[in-house]
């Protein structure tokens, strides 16, 4: 009974301290997809999916959120659930996969602590990132290989499914297949298994002969992502070398406003496999072993894969998406949990030199964990000073129910159909379209600002979203050729993004004739 009770209460105390570090670091609407994924979840849930839409045939990507709405209904909480539930979830996946590579209870608990505390993941799960989807599917992966080796079968069919629905997130998820065939590959030769690969190829071919059927049923086309798929462009020859740069520094460097993105963990995991190489030469007890072999052979192609190898379905030009952050979601679970595995190599040594020597793998860890939170703090900096900026003036506009609002085109669509949807009486909300610089909303203000009732509210100095966004669009009054009208009466100023090149305080006017 004890054997049972255990797992679950590690597992859940993971889960919980996952969920109290999202919920910390919440960052909400701050992607610049965000709008297009919150409608199509919106048009997925009231209409129903538009097949001919290559983000609607990624049924993965927002079938969770359908299930969401039907819960909970159309909110924030919901559109936001499922990746907070899937990142959170990532930390007890770490911990059974190490449990199944034989390390003892609280080894695998703290691995999993610094899983779910890597500054990536936590900054994932505070977004609605569907790459978490995709992650998913690949951590699952990772844990139905270690659990059921013995079960060849099994562990077959399993991830034909879980890799079929990764496809269904992103098309990325074809890059962890040269590991996989590797790994099927030793087991045919080696150990004369053909099981395990015969399920997994039967059930691909299956799940995708299947839904290719309905496809052309449907659509017309077997092979709908030939045809249409993902924003990619042909790179010019003399951007392609900046193009390849953007990957590694964001993952060893960060973010556009210089703060991290993975913080400590590709170090970490750099001196891990520097020291497991010499470890390993030298004879020493801190050496490679099969599942390091693994790990480090698939984080490694994949991020190759990601980074060099072009996207389109055409070999006349080097196609390439933008390189979003999020897209390096695959390879943070395994390079997190190798991080957790060196460590807990490195302790066993530690721990036969006698009593006080044990304190220092204690204190490693430790340190890891705090590390990861500081680190986790400033890769999610812009997001929760975005949010604390445009909360408090959210919250004003719910009291003050005035009867009307304007603020930059994205934040109208979330006040309009989120923030004050069930605001009684309806408060209008000015959506403004076609309109970009700050000079466009200068001159649509002037041109508009006359026809305003009295008592409607302005929100400056914030724009649209944080990652990957224009940062001088919106009411940017830095931006404005002259001052604001004077009937325009300040009521309420927060603190401004100080992440930006040129912040200025977010302020809520009031236009009072």
């Amino acid at each position: 009974m004890k054997t049972r009770i255990v797992p679950i209460v590690a597992g859940s105390l993971i889960f919980l301290v996952a969920i109290a570090l999202r919920v910390h670091f919440f960052g909400g609407f701050v992607l610049c997809d965000d709008p297009q994924e919150f409608g199509m979840a919106n048009h997925t849930f009231f209409t129903g999916p538009i097949w001919t839409d290559h983000l609607h045939r990624r049924f993965v990507g927002w079938i969770f959120n359908w299930l969401a709405y039907a819960a909970f209904g159309v909110s924030e909480f919901s559109f936001f659930l499922p990746t907070f539930l899937f990142s959170a979830s990532l930390g007890v996946i770490g911990y059974a996969c190490l449990r199944h590579m034989d390390y003892s209870q609280m080894a695998s608990f703290f691995g999993g602590l610094v899983v779910a505390s890597a500054p990536f993941e936590v900054l994932l799960g505070t977004l609605r990132a569907n790459d978490v989807f995709l992650g998913e599917c690949l951590a699952l992966g990772w844990l139905v290989m270690l659990a059921w080796q013995k079960r060849p079968v099994l562990q077959g069919v399993s991830l034909g499914i879980l890799l079929w629905l990764g496809f269904y997130v992103k098309l990325f998820v074809v890059y962890s297949f040269p590991v996989l065939g590797i790994y099927y590959l030793v087991r045919l030769f080696k150990h004369h298994q053909w099981q395990g690969l015969a399920s997994f190829t039967l059930t691909s071919a299956i799940l995708h002969g299947g839904i290719s059927v309905i496809w052309k049923w449907h659509i017309g086309s077997f092979l709908p992502f030939l045809g249409s798929h993902a924003a990619t462009y042909p790179v010019p020859m003399d951007h392609i070398p900046a193009l390849l740069q953007q990957y590694p520094t964001q993952l060893f460097l960060g973010s556009q406003f210089d703060t991290t993105l993975f913080g400590a963990i590709p170090y970490l995991v750099l001196l891990g496999l520097a020291l497991k190489t010499i470890g390993s030469f030298s004879g020493f007890s801190f050496r490679w072993d099969r599942y390091d072999a693994w790990l480090a052979a698939y984080y490694i192609s994949f991020f190759l894969l990601l980074n060099f190898f072009s996207t389109g379905f055409s070999l006349d030009e080097y196609y390439s998406p933008p390189r979003i952050f999020r897209y390096l979601t695959p390879i943070s679970f395994p390079m997190a949990l190798h991080v957790a595995k060196f460590i807990l190599d490195g302790s066993v040594w530690f721990y036969r030199q006698g009593r006080l020597w044990r304190l220092v793998p204690v204190g490693v860890s430790a340190g890891v964990l705090i590390l990861n939170l500081v680190q986790t703090a400033e890769a999610t900096y812009p997001t929760t000073l975005y949010r604390n900026n445009l909360m408090p003036a959210v919250h004003y506009m719910r009291e003050a129910e005035p009867p009307k609002v304007i603020s930059e085109a994205v934040i109208g669509l979330y006040l309009d159909r989120v923030y004050l949807q069930d605001v009684e009486p309806k408060i209008e909300v000015e959506r403004i379209y076609h309109t970009f610089t700050a000079w466009e909303y200068e001159e649509w203000l002037w041109a508009n600002e006359e026809k305003m009732p009295p008592g409607t509210l302005l929100l400056t100095g914030i724009h649209g979203c944080v990652h990957y966004g224009p940062y001088g669009d919106g009411f940017r009054t830095i931006g404005f050729r002259k001052p604001l009208h004077r009937n325009w009466k300040l009521l309420r100023e927060y603190s401004g993004l100080h992440y930006l090149p040129y912040p200025e305080p977010t302020r809520l006017w009031k236009w009072q004739p």
